[in-house]
């Protein structure tokens, strides 16, 4: 994902910021649509649309596996507001997501420790070039007023 891309996630911005699941709930991190059993399917919602797809979807597999082989319940399915229910636990920041990223044990076994050392370097100077750029809006704030 982008520097950007977390942007998207605060109150009301409709990206969830806790792992969760739900029926039929726009609200939760995985939600699994109604419809037949034969349409059934899972919709990952915390990911953006920048993300890379075979990044991600390599991920979620390997999660998904790693799930099933350690026999792991997913909790309950949330129902209401997915929001409302428990405090941000997923990054809602670009520097604290790759630093988890860039540590994580379950990432090195699913891509491989070159993979993983590429991209956090790759986000990491990302993150570099945003922290060196002054917006629009830094101007506008401070630049009038001395």
């Amino acid at each position: 994902p982008s520097y950007n891309a977390y942007r998207r996630f605060q109150r009301d911005c409709h990206a969830p910021t806790f792992p969760s699941w739900g029926y039929e709930n726009r609200t939760v991190a995985v939600r699994v649509p109604a419809g037949s059993h034969a349409a059934r399917r899972l919709e990952h919602r915390v990911a953006g649309a920048d993300a890379n797809p075979y990044l991600l979807f390599a991920v979620l597999l390997s999660a998904m596996l790693d799930g099933i082989e350690q026999n792991l319940s997913p909790g309950k399915p949330i129902t209401g507001d997915g929001y409302a229910q428990e405090e941000a636990t997923l990054p809602v920041y670009m520097p604290d997501a790759v630093k988890l990223f860039s540590e994580s044990d379950f990432i090195r076994n699913a891509l491989g420790s070159e993979l993983q050392r590429i991209f956090t370097l790759t986000k990491e100077q990302e993150i570099n070039e945003f922290r060196k750029r002054i917006t629009t809006l830094e101007y506008q704030s401070y630049l009038e007023q001395l």
